[in-house]
């Protein structure tokens, strides 16, 4: 089981799915935004174990991203999102015309 804090609060809660304990953890990504208020901030982690095993520690790392990043990030998907959705109805008016087309109704 791993759990992540940030000043106290639990941000990030892993456990494997049907108690399973073989001690390894599944892959995680979780955001965290520090306050940079000037105040130390505290970024705990906590891994435990309910069997007797050798617990393995799993590789942690930690990533910046700049707002550049999010607002790139964002701007992706919602344009997959509006460019998914334009090709869609295109079909969608292709079809239609093909079928109005041979019918006679176009």
């Amino acid at each position: 089981m791993l759990d992540v804090y940030l000043n106290g609060e639990q941000c990030l809660h892993v456990a494997r799915p049907g108690g399973n304990d073989d001690g390894m953890i599944l892959r995680s990504l979780t955001g965290v935004r520090f306050a940079c208020d000037g105040k130390p901030e505290i970024l705990a982690v906590r891994v435990s174990r309910t069997s007797v095993h050798r617990l393995r520690v799993p590789n942690l790392s930690l990533l910046s991203i700049s707002s550049d990043g999010i607002r790139h990030s964002n701007i992706l998907h919602n344009g997959l999102f509006i460019g998914v959705n334009l090709i869609i109805c295109l079909l969608a008016l292709m079809v239609w015309f093909c079928r109005n087309a041979r019918t006679g109704l176009g």
